[in-house]
């Protein structure tokens, strides 16, 4: 690829801006070559998250990321989510919605079980996905409460459960038209006015028409407040002519501002447009999705993005920005501000009908935080403990222990103890992840007793333990002799009683001295010497 004074790189370190490359890191690539750029030693050898952004012109193509922070792990939420990634945020406000890529790696499957927290004590956070009508798109928007660290947690791979996604708790405003029955009657009424024509909900979508050259649209009324935001949404043009969203407000800022449209040109051409500014041609395909999104900041910068909607490779990419156009919307500023946004079409000389998936707004920090999705971590099974049987005797001093291997593990650590807290193990041995059994060396026989047990499967620093089971070990011996016989009385008649007592001296399990009572019967003769 060659590239000639276009490119430019951004180098971080922890967020933090170290270095800024406007002309091209390499003006002509040949394979096996590489450019480097040298920092001062004032920044070099230090622990942190480095970035290198990198584009041509006004693109963003992607950023490598290098590691170099000791390694901390967090504990584990919930051992029922297998995998998790850590997600790196930068700097941005409290209370603030992130939107986080999902790697693509991840099934579309796992995603319900997706969940969001801020480290394993806390609750999950709230969170929404966006959607392609009814099938999910691999961006995620999470609100996040506090912003004292830069780290959230993404766990996901549990079967069982079910979406907790909720773009209410998530967004200053959000629907997203599901379950809509058709007609005007499925619109939310407590979100929305409407126009008295042209306005159907139905399954995932809103579809917006002009009738009779009346105007159709729905109206959210924002009301008082100074706050940056941006309104975001996803559209698509099934009949171009003019549609997108309108913003409204008292005063001299207007009561039909274009700040985000698909509208046909006089030439004919489809167009993005925006207050009066047209893009160039050749952006705007028919019937195909895109995503928009209005920006207002500063008190009186409204400023509009158009983005290729369509899933496949290319979802996301950046298409035309407008210019910022200068319209007080600041209520606070000013008597004139923007109060309501309204989707909106209508045809000024032809049929309009397009599609709206959802709609959010959110808070709005320039720029937006970057967000890295870290690499997988994946937490080892739980081991099955199989025999000795919970609760069981054995006959042995030197019993196997077997389990069942522990999923994903790379070792397994067999712990043996007899305190059921297992805080002083008599015997912690680590072992492979496909080993499944360990026996008790013959060289360290275990005494009579009740032993508890567990395995721990092993992941790097990962770590499930098993449930802890019981057994005793009882193995009777009898290395003894007898020593000392003594009968009293020595004489005794028949049908009396005589007492046998002997010393029994032991090297087993059983010591002590035994005494034996026995009754002479009718046919024992007196005893003579």
């Amino acid at each position: 690829t060659y590239v000639h004074r276009t490119g430019w790189a951004i180098f971080s370190r922890d967020f933090q801006l170290l270095a800024r490359c406007e002309e091209p890191i390499i003006d002509e690539y040949v394979p096996g070559t590489s450019n480097m750029i040298a920092f001062s030693e004032s920044i070099c050898f230090k622990d942190g998250m480095w970035y290198i952004h990198y584009g041509i012109q006004d693109r963003w193509i992607g950023v490598a990321v290098y590691d170099t922070r000791p390694v901390e792990t967090d504990k584990w939420w919930n051992t029922a989510w297998r995998h998790r990634r850590a997600v790196s945020v930068g700097n941005h406000p409290e209370n603030y919605q992130i939107m986080v890529p999902i790697p693509p790696e991840i099934p579309k499957s796992a995603y319900p079980s997706i969940r969001f927290l801020e480290d394993s004590s806390s609750d999950p956070l709230p969170y929404w996905i966006e959607r392609d009508e009814s099938e999910y798109l691999s961006i995620a928007w999470v609100r996040r409460l506090d912003n004292r660290d830069r780290t959230i947690w993404m766990y996901y791979g549990n079967p069982a459960a079910s979406s907790a996604e909720n773009g209410d708790n998530v967004f200053l405003f959000f629907d997203d038209f599901g379950g809509g029955t058709g007609g005007q009657d499925a619109l939310n009424r407590i979100k929305w006015g409407a126009s008295t024509t042209g306005v159907d909900v139905f399954e995932y979508v809103l579809r917006l028409e002009d009738y009779n050259n009346q105007d159709g649209f729905i109206e959210h009324i924002e009301g008082w407040t100074k706050m940056q935001r941006s309104i975001e949404f996803r559209m698509k043009n099934a009949r171009t002519w003019r549609g997108g969203i309108t913003l409204a407000g008292p005063g001299g800022f207007g009561n039909k501002r274009e700040y985000a449209e698909v509208f046909r040109h006089d030439d004919g051409t489809l167009r993005f447009f925006s207050d009066g500014e047209w893009s160039p041609p050749g952006l705007v395909l028919p019937d195909s999705w895109y995503l928009v999104r209005v920006d207002l900041f500063e008190s009186d910068k409204i400023q509009a993005r158009f983005y290729w909607g369509m899933p496949g490779t290319d979802f996301g990419e950046l298409l035309w920005v407008s210019g910022e156009k200068t319209n007080n919307w600041n209520p606070q500023a000013g008597e004139s501000h923007c109060d309501r946004y309204r989707l909106h079409v209508w045809d000024g000389g032809g049929d309009s009908s397009y599609y709206y998936d959802w709609i959010f707004v959110r808070r709005l920090s320039r720029p937006d935080p970057i967000v890295v999705v870290q690499g997988e971590e994946t937490l080892p099974g739980k081991p099955v403990l199989l025999s000795p049987e919970n609760g069981t005797t054995v006959e042995t001093k030197t019993p196997v222990l077997r389990w069942g291997i522990s999923q994903d593990a790379e070792a397994h650590r067999v712990i043996l103890d007899n305190d059921p807290d297992l805080c002083s193990p008599l015997i912690e041995i680590t072992v492979g992840g496909t080993v499944h059994t360990y026996q008790i060396p013959a060289g360290s026989p275990l005494a009579n007793g009740t032993y508890y047990w567990r395995v721990i499967g092993v992941r790097g620093n990962l770590e499930n333990p098993s449930d802890v089971w019981m057994f005793t070990v009882w193995v009777g011996e009898a290395r003894f002799r007898v020593e000392n016989l003594r009968i009293s009385p020595w004489r005794v008649k028949a049908g009396e009683a005589a007492t046998v007592s002997v010393d029994v001296t032991n090297s087993g399990e059983v010591a002590g001295t035994l005494t034996l009572s026995l009754t002479v019967d009718s046919a024992v003769r007196e005893a003579r010497d």
